[in-house]
């Protein structure tokens, strides 16, 4: 469930944090210590691939779909699908008509292609006419990050839809868009769909990032993807803007930002990253990772940190509950020559809600 403070309230942070005196010493920000390390799994496929190579590039979204973790990638079309209990791990390509449109079946600065991505950010998991689907939105920061993909039958069948009357529509919300739009984030009830935009953008036209949570009732949401040409946009039922502040760092305050969400013990739990980005298209330093849920009074979160005790800097960018009274989490590096990374990130029980 959603435990939802005020229409439209702008909540101010829960934790405020104070300069990073010593790097890598969580007692020194200011912020409680909610989760740690306590396992990494690197992401390297059973087979190597043709067009997908050996690893998971940029792990982007997590959503369990039938017992297999589903990692949706922001920079190649396909999905790694996960067996935690035995390590097994595999993919399954997307639509080949859509690496035609794009010219590619992956994306990178290197090759020069990195703003022709689909950028899919956004993943969860339903029961749509009794079959469970994978769903997974593109971050809408540019026109070439509108489509939806569905996936069923664990990758056997998948369907590109165009996501753009959709999209733009949110994009000219400027409530939950801010300066410009960008969903890093999606968690499914049995009755709603929350977005999370990431309020990572350059200011523009007068506009400033916004870090918000817009919720639409599920019959909406399903009743658009039935016929996205024509079915009426899902309208936002709830819409929540949030000021998260920001982590000083090296002498730089660096913003907070949504960067994943799920539902765990019927509770929404999101993750943020404090990267220095300039804008929504171009990546920067991680400062630190968070971890926390809604409350009733607005978000309340606190540090990851990694094996060693000290403030965790690795890009999260996909969260998922473990089943077990924690958390995964899969990296992003960047890197597409550098696998992604399952993390295990385990709670301190002092926090819980």
């Amino acid at each position: 469930m959603l435990c939802t403070p005020a229409m439209n309230k702008i909540s101010e942070p829960v934790f405020d944090p104070v300069l990073d005196k010593a790097p890598g010493s969580a007692n020194a920000t200011g912020l409680p210590v909610f989760a740690r390390v306590s396992g990494r799994r690197t992401l390297r496929y059973d087979a190597l691939h043709p067009h997908y190579g050996p690893h998971v590039r940029a792990g982007s979204g997590l959503a369990w779909v039938d017992g297999e973790l589903a990692i949706v990638q922001d920079d190649a079309l396909c999905i790694a699908w996960l067996n935690p209990d035995t390590g097994a791990l595999r993919l399954s390509a997307l639509p080949v008509a859509l690496a035609d449109s794009l010219g590619a079946h992956t994306f990178d600065a290197a090759a020069g292609n990195k703003l022709r991505k689909p950028d899919f950010e956004a993943a969860f998991s339903w029961k749509f006419e009794g079959k469970s689907e994978l769903i997974a939105l593109g971050s809408g920061s540019s026109k070439q990050r509108f489509h939806i993909i569905r996936v069923r039958n664990s990758g056997a069948q998948c369907v590109v839809q165009d996501g753009s009357r959709w999209l733009n529509a949110l994009s000219e919300n400027l409530a939950f868009a801010g300066s410009r739009l960008n969903i890093e984030g999606a968690s499914c009830t049995e009755s709603q769909l929350l977005l999370f935009q990431r309020g990572n953008g350059a200011a523009a036209n007068g506009l400033h990032p916004v870090n918000a949570v817009a919720a639409f009732a599920i019959e909406d949401v399903q009743h658009f993807l039935a016929a996205p040409q024509t079915a009426a946009v899902p309208s936002i039922a709830a819409l929540y803007p949030f000021e998260l502040g920001g982590f000083s760092h090296n002498n730089r305050v660096i913003p907070w930002g949504f960067a994943d969400a799920c539902q765990h013990d019927a509770q929404t739990w999101f993750l943020l990253s404090a990267e220095a980005s300039p804008d929504v298209l171009d990546d920067g330093e991680v400062a630190a990772a968070a971890l926390g849920y809604l409350s009733e009074s607005g978000p309340v979160f606190g540090l990851i940190l990694d094996e060693a005790g000290g403030i965790l800097r690795d890009k999260l960018e996909g969260l998922a509950s473990d089943g077990q009274g924690g958390f995964y989490a899969v990296t992003d590096n960047d890197d597409p020559l550098q696998p992604a990374q399952l993390l295990r990130l385990g709670l301190d029980a002092r926090f819980l809600p």
